[in-house]
């Protein structure tokens, strides 16, 4: 659907960026960190601005119940399984870039610095546009 519309204003796909804004975690135990930081730090951040985003006078909306949070939706694993992912949605959706919270809230500073050496060392990330998707 981008394509022709690109196509029709003159306008070259391969110079046009599609960032993705996602939520991302690279572990070596995705379970444990869903469990413990991320499916928590999503709950009080998505409680937080549910506050925020209420008009005054009107009811605070339920807390989120952490085990209710659709993590098929983020893109949480072990390197190889991140890089498997992006290749996958790399084929619905020709992105250029990925953005993501590098620090959600409430997670210690030593998780979230495992977390984005892991991202740095990914060789393949930065080859995941070229690359065909894995299975």
């Amino acid at each position: 659907m981008l394509k022709p519309r690109l196509e029709k204003y003159h306008r070259n796909i391969a110079l046009f960026p599609i960032v993705g804004c996602i939520h991302l975690w690279v572990s070596d135990d995705p379970d444990r960190d869903w469990t413990t930081m991320l499916a928590p730090a999503m709950e009080y951040q998505i409680n937080v601005y549910s506050r925020m985003g209420t008009d005054a006078g009107q009811p605070i909306p339920a807390a989120t119940d952490p085990r209710t949070l659709p993590r098929q939706d983020i893109l949480i694993g072990t390197p190889d399984t991140i890089i498997k992912r992006i290749q996958r949605l790399q084929t619905k959706v020709p992105l250029t870039e990925l953005c993501f919270w590098s620090h959600p809230p409430g997670i210690p500073h030593e998780a979230i610095m495992a977390h984005l050496e892991r991202i740095a060392i990914m060789p393949a990330i930065k080859n995941v546009a070229a690359a065909p998707a894995a299975d």
